[in-house]
């Protein structure tokens, strides 16, 4: 999703370890394949293209604890963040240096993201 990832596991069997990291990575790649905005033909990434898609259970999970998470800050962890971050440079991946001046944007209107 942008970044890198470190998986470790800790065990007393080697067999049950290395069984464990490939599955936590599997899943990994899984995830990044469904939720990364980096990636095409992810349905994150689809879903922001054209503002509707299907959806499988990862990325409807991630919005539930999204929107968990918007309730429990009374909306300081918004979600809606996606114009902000491509104006700080973000649009690719990480800005390399000094993305030079950004105007602060306005924070979105409070939502029922349930309704």
């Amino acid at each position: 999703m942008g970044t890198e990832a470190q998986l470790r596991i800790t065990t007393n069997d080697p067999e049950v370890g290395d069984v464990a990291l490939l599955r936590a990575a599997k899943d990994l790649a899984a995830t990044e394949c469904v939720l990364s905005r980096f990636l095409e033909h992810s349905e994150l990434s689809q879903l922001n293209r054209s503002g509707k898609a299907v959806v499988g259970g990862r990325l409807l999970v991630a919005f539930e604890r999204t929107i968990e998470a918007y309730e429990w800050s009374d909306g300081l962890l918004d979600p809606r963040v996606i114009d902000a971050l491509e104006r700080f440079g973000y649009r690719e991946g990480v800005p390399g240096g000094d993305v030079g001046p950004v105007e602060p944007a306005e924070a979105p209107a409070p939502v029922d993201m349930r309704g």
